[in-house]
């Protein structure tokens, strides 16, 4: 994320008749980058286009708002209620891109900000010990024809291992198989491969968040970088096909 000023609100602080204040101002904005003015746009220009331009500031609001319309910036952060106003009656499309200061901050927080998930413990399972009526499923059934016998056929009855997360109910799922080291040539039992079958969260402990099992240490962990939830594998390499909740 990159925070710029334009230079236009640089020409209209420097209209400021207190040159200690003028100082202070200008030298906040060398702090960020600089967003410079389209060449040849004229008053006249952005009256036309954002309505009338009576005073100087006025045709620095409307410079604003132009860079804003071209795709400058994607927002406009200030606390000038004329100036939200004005974005308002160009469109309303403008109008949702110029935020207050409280409206920018909770935009950094919601896009940035990490959601916190507690969990409780997890445990070791075995697969036939958790019912296929339980809501941990349902999203795998809607999107995986065939995946109540696909659960039993190669989970339930090879007897697979599986980690779960208990929160008043299954908040997590992993189904594991304990690879050995010959297929993948490993030279000590350190070196035996976990293999991921898949793993499911449930939506009503996750909120929209992916989660990805880390099998070497049986935890579930929410990423930093948004997971690839579009495939899953099963034990034999085929893709399954799976929507995100």
């Amino acid at each position: 994320m990159d925070i710029f000023v334009h230079e236009a609100a640089r020409d209209d602080i420097g209209r400021d008749n207190n040159a200690e204040r003028r100082r202070i101002s200008l030298s906040k904005l060398s702090k960020f980058q600089l967003i410079t003015k389209v060449r040849g746009l004229t008053p006249a220009n952005r009256e036309a286009e954002f309505g009338l331009l009576s005073k100087p500031n006025d045709v620095v609001d409307a410079t604003l708002l132009h860079a804003l319309k071209i795709g400058a910036a994607d927002f406009l952060v200030t606390q000038d209620r004329r100036l939200h106003d004005r974005a308002r009656r160009h469109s309303a499309e403008i109008g949702r891109r110029v935020l207050y200061v409280a409206d920018a901050v909770q935009l950094l927080r919601t896009t940035f900000e990490p959601i916190e998930a507690p969990i409780r413990f997890v445990e070791e399972v075995q697969t036939h010990s958790i019912p296929l009526t339980d809501t941990i499923f349902d999203s795998l059934r809607e999107d995986y024809v065939g995946f109540d016998g696909w659960w039993t056929d190669k989970c339930v009855k090879q007897r697979r291992p599986c980690w779960i997360v208990e929160d008043d109910g299954v908040a997590g799922l992993l189904v594991r198989k304990d690879e050995t080291g010959g297929r993948h040539r490993c030279h000590s039992k350190a070196q035996q491969d976990t293999q991921d079958l898949y793993v499911q969260g449930s939506p009503r402990k996750a909120g929209d968040q992916d989660w990805r099992a880390t099998p070497e240490e049986g935890i579930l962990v929410r990423p930093t970088q948004p997971v690839r939830s579009d495939l899953r594998h099963d034990v034999r390499g085929a893709d399954i096909p799976y929507r995100s909740s």
